[in-house]
């Protein structure tokens, strides 16, 4: 093995050949390989730095599982390369590194590139296998141990889907919170694990055009990307061939003309949705709620479902005040919910917005409700609210209800913001 450390190097129109271990490691280096031929070794390259965290051991190319916190300055080209007969991986890149990839050829390796916490550019890259077999896997492997931790994008490399490599929490992808990954039109994502694909504290970013999808598919699917699993015929995609991407609160997520197959293992039939039961918004003026109910006009629900939540337009207050709501059918009790104390909410909100979770009333479709709002204050205790055109407090109130699952594929925790067009 050539063990390249701390240096500047530029290789061109060389061999290496018939290494048990790594036949070019580079440690915290730069320079240029090119024109050269990697074969028949256990790894071709591999791209390392010592600021990266080891985490574990592990039988990869070359030492320890590392993170990517630090992004290395070191600029390392690998270009116009021939990787033939590689046994384990035919270029490994590591612990923060940004190495430029391109124009490369692949023959017969087990992977020909895997990436673990780092920012490679990888383009233009061939795949020319003489045959096919499952110890051959063709793709851009993406190391479970992965964390992003820095901004990034995932190029399209045509040739190369990407290989999600995935096992549970333990052993999957994860963006890191304030971190953005944003992924190239037209390219294809894999995987084959029933657990979470991939874990998203930061930002996943998958915009496109209809003409170029984005596409998380089955590791399986030879009719995106070709056989990546490297076994001709032996195998199809099915339905939940994977899970999910599952997003943490606080994480975000914007999905346009992306497309996901055969995931959603594990993943309910039905989705809790919120819907807007009624809607009271502010007309004029202000209206002062101090140890008094206060009715709201009757609405009638488009949907079965329950009673959710009430957005308080324009609310300030002043002292000591908690309200009561009460929830009634042709005036008969049906819930209550609070008494909810505000002394804890800042004043002059534009909108405040609370869950009832004490509330647990069943709305029928087409039935009749009234909601009454009781305030109790202090002497100098007041609520203001924003009022409607009834001269009443203006709300919007929400049920939840079941719907059919629009994407099983996406796990989305509540305080994650997700969009998908």
């Amino acid at each position: 093995m050539v063990n390249v450390v701390g240096s500047t190097v530029n290789i061109n129109n060389s061999k290496f050949e018939n290494s048990k271990n790594t036949a070019l490691h580079f440690m915290d280096s730069s320079g240029i390989v090119e024109n050269s031929i990697f074969s028949d070794n256990n790894c071709g390259i591999s791209v390392d730095s010592s600021s990266g965290s080891a985490t574990t051991v592990y039988g990869g190319c070359y030492g320890l599982h590392t993170t990517g916190l630090i992004l290395s300055p070191l600029t390392l080209q690998i270009t116009n390369n021939q990787f033939t007969r590689n046994q384990n991986i035919g270029i490994e890149v590591r612990s923060g590194t940004a190495p430029t990839i391109q124009n490369n050829t692949f023959t017969d390796n087990g992977y020909p590139i895997k990436i673990e916490s780092s920012y490679p550019a990888i383009t233009n890259s061939q795949l020319s296998n003489s045959t096919s077999s499952p110890n051959m896997l063709n793709g851009i492997a993406i190391s479970g141990y992965t964390h992003f931790s820095q901004n990034y994008t995932l190029k399209n490399d045509p040739q190369l889907p990407y290989i999600l490599e995935t096992n549970g929490p333990a052993l999957s992808p994860y963006i890191d919170s304030g971190v953005t990954l944003t992924i190239e039109a037209g390219a294809i994502l894999k995987t084959n694990n029933t657990n979470s694909t991939l874990f998203v504290y930061g930002s996943l970013v998958a915009s496109t055009t209809p003409g170029s999808p984005i596409v998380f598919t089955s590791l399986k699917d030879d009719a995106r990307g070709g056989d990546t699993n490297g076994d001709g015929l032996a195998s199809s995609p099915q339905n939940n061939d994977w899970a999910n991407i599952k997003f943490f609160s606080g994480a975000a997520g914007n999905f346009v003309n992306t497309t996901f197959s055969y995931g959603g293992y594990g993943a309910s039939a039905n989705i809790a949705a919120s819907f807007l039961l009624a809607d009271f918004p502010v007309a004029t003026g202000t209206l002062d709620v101090q140890n008094i109910t206060v009715g709201l006009d009757s609405f009638v629900p488009q949907y079965s479902g329950n009673f959710n939540k009430i957005n308080i337009y324009q609310m300030q207050r002043t002292g000591d005040v908690s309200l009561t709501f009460e929830l009634k059918e042709n005036n008969q009790t049906a819930a209550v919910a609070g008494p909810i104390d505000l002394n804890a909410i800042p004043d002059n909100l534009p909108t405040f917005d609370f869950e009832v979770t004490n509330l647990y009333a069943s709305l029928i479709e087409g039935r009749t409700y009234q909601l009454f709002v009781s305030a109790t204050s202090s002497a100098d205790g007041l609520a203001t609210f924003g009022k409607a055109a009834n001269e009443k407090p203006a709300m919007a109130i929400y049920g939840i209800r079941n719907i059919p699952n629009p994407n099983p594929a996406l796990s989305i925790d509540s305080g994650a913001l997700v969009v998908v067009q």
